[in-house]
């Protein structure tokens, strides 16, 4: 079995992540799954809000019925009017 990295140190589990961790060891995602995700080559787009996901059916077999392959997105600012679609990978 391998380890499967986490974004607390090893062995610490204080049950109040969802008001905060006390001894403020859990990790923010700006320091452990964005690093990560930006490392292999992950594009991060801010300033927009997803207004719609677009799905098909899932023909692979697999557990899910539907797949998410992108989404329609708007800017968050009045100015901008324009919408972005985004297609997954």
């Amino acid at each position: 079995v391998d380890n499967v990295p986490t974004d607390s140190l090893e062995n610490h589990y204080c049950g109040s992540y969802q008001y905060g961790c006390k001894t403020r060891d859990k990790q923010g995602t700006d320091s452990t799954w964005l690093v990560d995700a930006i490392s292999s080559g992950t594009v991060i787009i801010t300033g927009f809000k997803v207004e719609k996901s677009v799905f098909v059916d899932n023909k692979s077999g697999k557990l899910k019925k539907n797949k998410c392959i992108g989404v329609v997105t708007k800017f968050l600012s009045e100015s901008i009017k324009m919408a972005l679609e985004i297609e997954a990978k």
